[in-house]
């Protein structure tokens, strides 16, 4: 298998990988919890970005990415899920230095020394949330939050509730749970960001971005172990959002194509009420940002009025609840 390595963009944590076809740039989400990449711009990706030795081929689009496209802040062309994730032996993620990493023998030096988690059947683990009972949960690439779909978490970490959230089959809602645990095996993830959605899943829940950017990834599909490596250098990491101190929760307005954009407030930043910026229904504009960049969204959180005082990263969503 040849190595390959593909760089991207993290709009609101999530992956978007640019793939160049006949010339033109078109931006694909990364999605592990997808089964079927798929694009309606693309027959395949070309074989100089393909991870495996011939163009890797592409299905007919399974939905709409017209929402996801309008929260990103990125028009996107197409999902590579699982099965282009899965087509080699080992892959992994750089969060820090954007780039993904297929059977790349420099990258993946040093992960077996790690303790590693054992995958089930695909890029699943068992965990438990919140000292809940353990169970399947996926590990997806897809999700900005951790979520957990089984009983309510305990309510003392109740932050957010009935919170709207587009997905690629329809608008669910989750309420917002923080500072929570995640344990895989006896290895406890601490202070993690929990959305529970109660949905009619066999699995426990999804393991995130919140989660996995902290860390370099690495899927060993031959072992069928996960590995998480420590960054090599710090990144700034929000603190969690706290029941009195709650992150800012805004939507966007207005259509893609306007600029500037506008936003408007949905929940206060905190209960002061000298806050008056960010009084729910107040609405203002981003005249600054460089809404072709595909990170873009990024940028907003640098130019939203009082930012130095939140004490947790804003909840973007694409429409009112």
């Amino acid at each position: 298998m040849p190595t390959q390595t593909l760089p991207f963009y993290r709009p609101l944590n999530a992956l978007v990988i640019p793939i160049v076809y006949e010339d033109e740039t078109h931006y694909f989400f990364s999605d592990t919890g997808m089964p079927q990449s798929f694009s309606d711009r693309m027959p395949h990706i070309p074989l100089d970005q393909s991870p495996i030795d011939r163009p890797f081929p592409l299905h007919e689009p399974l939905f709409s990415l017209t929402e996801l496209s309008n929260l990103l802040g990125v028009e996107l062309s197409g999902f590579l899920g699982i099965d282009f994730f899965s087509s080699v032996s080992q892959w992994g993620i750089d969060y820090q230095n954007r780039r993904l990493h297929f059977n790349d023998r420099d990258f993946n030096a040093g992960f077996e020394s790690l303790k590693g988690f054992h995958l089930h059947g695909g890029p699943i683990v068992k965990a438990s949330f919140g000292g809940r009972t353990e169970g399947y949960t996926y590990v997806d690439t897809g999700s900005y939050l951790c979520y957990f779909y089984k009983e309510p978490l305990v309510e003392a970490s109740f932050i957010y509730p009935e919170l709207p959230s587009p997905s690629p089959w329809g608008s669910i809602t989750f309420s917002l749970h923080a500072p929570c645990t995640i344990s895989v095996g006896e290895t406890i993830f601490s202070d993690i960001t929990i959305g529970h959605a109660a949905l009619p899943s066999q699995l426990q829940g999804v393991i995130g971005n919140n989660l996995l950017s902290q860390y370099d990834v690495l899927f060993d599909w031959e072992s069928m172990m996960m590995y998480l490596r420590p960054h090599r250098q710090p990144q700034r990491v929000w603190e969690h959002p706290k029941p009195g101190r709650k992150a800012p929760l805004i939507h966007f307005i207005s259509p893609p194509s306007a600029s500037p954009r506008y936003l408007e407030v949905l929940r206060r930043a905190s209960h002061s009420q000298s806050n008056t910026q960010w009084i729910p229904g107040t609405r203002f504009s981003l005249p600054n940002i460089d809404w072709e960049h595909p990170e873009a969204i990024n940028q907003i959180i640098e130019e939203l009025p009082n930012a130095s005082e939140f004490d947790s990263e804003p909840l973007f969503i694409s429409f009112s609840p």
